[in-house]
């Protein structure tokens, strides 16, 4: 639920700047209100697609294969786990695939809970014992039912979105807050000035990004809290520490908020998509996150 709030709040407030933007530049009113249904139009449309080609998406960016027919014990035993899980948390069992790399990871994508998909790394699955392969189908299927798929995709083109308005708008408008543009030449001339809309957009975009993924840490924190409910604080702890001897995740940009195990930097913490796994494992053991509504 609170996940929801939070994607409402942000639409509110994404539409209250802009208006109040639009409004101190003296637009009249019927234009503040297209631009805003323009706004609402345009993030709509954005967030549909990309919900809807999730899974196609996901899996072409990685290559990955779905198991139709399970050819070897692992897999019989992935799809098995994944089936049981699925029964338990109560959703139809979601489309099991996998993909070649030698890091261990693993993702959930899809438009809706019980039309999912979760793949996994051929890494995870020959290097993982069974029992932290079902801690890391526990992990994945929270985020489903949590729906935080859904979340991040629409948050993300919310925020897409407000870095495309704002930038366009103020950018349209500037010239009525410096008259002096008009006059001097040089001024048009200037580096400052001809780089203005970029620093612009890339301050806006440091600030949105920094948003975002605060939300991503957040919910990796409970989807690992949710898998301890699940299968238990030991098997999810294990499967953490067995994630810690992979390589740097290999897996393309685009869905590295999704992955279990994601890139890390400990130079600008405020832009990881994940918390560390010393952070996850600690906050297992003091079970911060489990006694939550996950």
């Amino acid at each position: 639920m609170t996940h929801f709030i939070l994607l409402f709040l942000a639409n509110c407030c994404n539409i209250l700047f802009f208006g109040t933007i639009l409004n101190l530049m003296g637009l009249p009113s019927d234009n503040i209100y297209s631009c805003v249904l323009m706004y609402i139009f345009f993030n709509l449309q954005q967030s549909i697609i990309a919900l809807y080609f999730s899974k196609q998406n996901s899996l072409k960016s990685v290559n990955g294969t779905i198991i139709n027919f399970p050819c070897n014990n692992i897999e019989k035993r992935l799809v098995e786990a994944v089936k049981q899980q699925s029964q338990l948390v109560g959703i139809k069992t979601p489309t099991i695939a996998v993909y070649s790399s030698p890091t261990m990871n693993a993702f959930a994508t899809g438009f809706k809970k019980n039309n999912s998909l979760i793949a996994f790394s051929s890494s995870l699955l020959t290097t993982m014992n069974h029992e932290e392969i079902e801690a890391i189908i526990a992990h994945e299927l929270t985020h489903i039912t949590r729906r935080d798929v859904i979340t991040m995709i629409v948050l993300q083109n919310i925020v897409n979105a407000s870095i495309f308005f704002v930038s366009q708008v103020l950018f349209r408008y500037f010239l009525k807050f410096f008259p002096i543009y008009k006059k001097n030449y040089s001024v048009k001339k200037s580096i400052l000035f001809a780089h203005l809309p970029i620093i612009h957009k890339y301050t806006i975009n440091i600030i949105s990004s920094a948003i975002t993924m605060w939300f991503s840490r957040k919910r990796e924190f409970y989807a690992d809290a949710g898998a301890a409910k699940i299968v238990g604080c030991k098997k999810i702890i294990a499967a953490l520490k067995r994630l810690k001897n992979s390589c740097n995740p290999q897996e393309p940009e685009s869905i590295h908020t999704l992955c279990i195990n994601g890139k890390y930097n400990k130079y600008i913490s405020f832009f990881r998509s994940h918390p560390t796994l010393d952070q996850r494992i600690e906050a297992i053991k003091k079970r911060k996150y489990i006694s939550s509504k996950v």
